[in-house]
C-alpha cells in the first residue's frame, strides 16, 4: 500500500511539474510574441519591458534565455541605456563564452580601445579562427593610429613623434593582417583600401 501511494505521489508531483512548465512556456511564448510586435513597432521601451518579463519569469535558470538577453541589450542601446546593455551581454558571456556576437555588441559600448583590445583577444582565446573576430582586431590595432591623429587635429596638441613610433607599427600589423584577410571577401579589400593607405601610416 505504502509503495503505491509513494507512486501516486510521484504521478502526481510530475503533472504538476509539467503543469507549471507548460505555463511558463505559454507565458515565454506570449511575452516574446508580444517583444516582436514592439520591436515592429520601433517600441524598444515596450519591448524592453516585455523581454524584462521573460527574464523575471526565468530567474532561476537564464541560462535557458540567453537570446533574451542578447536582444534586450540591442534595445538598451537604441534607448542609450549603455550600463544595463553592458549587464545583460556580461550575463550572457558568463552563460555562453563563444558567442561572437555578444563580445562583438561589448567592444561597441566601450570607449577605451586598449580595453576594446583586451576584450576581442579574450574572444579570439575562447574563438581563435573566428573571422568576424579577426577582422574586428586588424580594424582595433589600425585605430590606434587613426584615432590618435583625430585626437591630436581636434584637441589642437602637437604632433608628437615617439607617441606615433610607438603605435605605427602596431597599425602597420593590422593592415598585414586585413591584407591577409582580404583575400577572402571583396568586401573587406575595399575596406583594406580604405584605411590603410592613411599618408600616416605608410610614411613611416
Amino acid at each position: 500500500m505504502q509503495i503505491k501511494h509513494l507512486k501516486k505521489n510521484i504521478h502526481l508531483l510530475y503533472f504538476l511539474l509539467l503543469s507549471i512548465t507548460a505555463h511558463s512556456q505559454n507565458q515565454y511564448n506570449v511575452l516574446r510574441e508580444e517583444a516582436v510586435h514592439y520591436m515592429n513597432l520601433n517600441d524598444a521601451n515596450q519591448a524592453i519591458q516585455s523581454l524584462t518579463k521573460i527574464v523575471q519569469l526565468y530567474k532561476k535558470s537564464p541560462e535557458s534565455i540567453l537570446d533574451i538577453f542578447l536582444w534586450r541589450a540591442k534595445l538598451h542601446v537604441s534607448t542609450s541605456n549603455f550600463q544595463q546593455a553592458q549587464e545583460d551581454i556580461n550575463t550572457y558571456l558568463l552563460y555562453d563564452s563563444s558567442c561572437t556576437e555578444a563580445y562583438l555588441n561589448k567592444v561597441l559600448l566601450i570607449d577605451n580601445l586598449n580595453t576594446k583590445m583586451d576584450i576581442i583577444q579574450l574572444a579570439l582565446y575562447k574563438l581563435p579562427n573566428d573571422y568576424e573576430l579577426l577582422l574586428q582586431q586588424c580594424i582595433l590595432k589600425i585605430g590606434i593610429v587613426s584615432n590618435y591623429w583625430e585626437m591630436q587635429s581636434n584637441n589642437g596638441v602637437e604632433f608628437n613623434m615617439n607617441t606615433a613610433y610607438k603605435e605605427i607599427p602596431t597599425a602597420k600589423n593590422g593592415c598585414n593582417e586585413l591584407l591577409q584577410l582580404a583575400n577572402n571577401t571583396n568586401e573587406v579589400t575595399q575596406l583594406y583600401k580604405k584605411i590603410c593607405k592613411i599618408p600616416d601610416i605608410k610614411s613611416f
